[in-house]
């Protein structure tokens, strides 16, 4: 490893205008990808490994690149709702998770398809069932009135 660093070092240019070179080609773009899928297949089982151990050792690291990326707040934004939430979801108020579990998805974030705006952390049940009612209050509500009504003609009266 260090032999090959220490020759990319010496001969950095050559190999950067070689690079450039080939790119140009127009034949680069596939024989590329076969050159690629034909390393993975051959060391897939390593490769694999390797993806692995780099994440279960920079699980902070990769959440955080993965909260900015698709949703673009950071893992110390993440943790503050965590925080105000004290742990639990929303809707239905279970959980009380610990902060180290928030790397086991017991709360996901929530947000607006739309606008992409994060709402807040749920569990992943109610996640679900917002997405199931397609974020519509109005379904939501028509599902809030059908229970309540279903409850008081069905379930009140047995209980008198």
């Amino acid at each position: 490893m260090l032999q090959r660093k220490a020759y990319y070092n010496l001969h950095r240019n050559e190999i950067l205008e070689q690079e450039k070179f080939m790119r140009a080609s127009p034949e680069y773009g596939p024989i590329k990808r076969e050159y690629d899928h034909a390393r993975y297949e051959k060391n897939k089982d390593v490769i694999k490994m390797r993806q692995n151990n780099y994440y279960h050792h920079n699980r902070p690291r990769a959440k955080n690149y993965l909260l900015k990326k698709t949703y673009g707040i950071s893992l110390g934004d993440y943790t503050k709702k965590w925080i105000e939430q004290n742990g639990k979801c929303i809707i239905c108020n279970i959980g009380s998770f610990p902060i180290d579990k928030m790397f086991d998805r017991v709360l996901v974030l929530d947000h607006d398809h739309k606008t992409n705006q994060v709402r807040g952390l749920l569990c992943n049940s109610c996640n679900r069932a917002l997405g199931l009612l397609k974020d519509n209050p109005t379904f939501t509500q028509n599902a809030t009135n059908y229970l309540n009504q279903w409850r008081q003609k069905y379930v009140e009266p047995e209980r008198h």
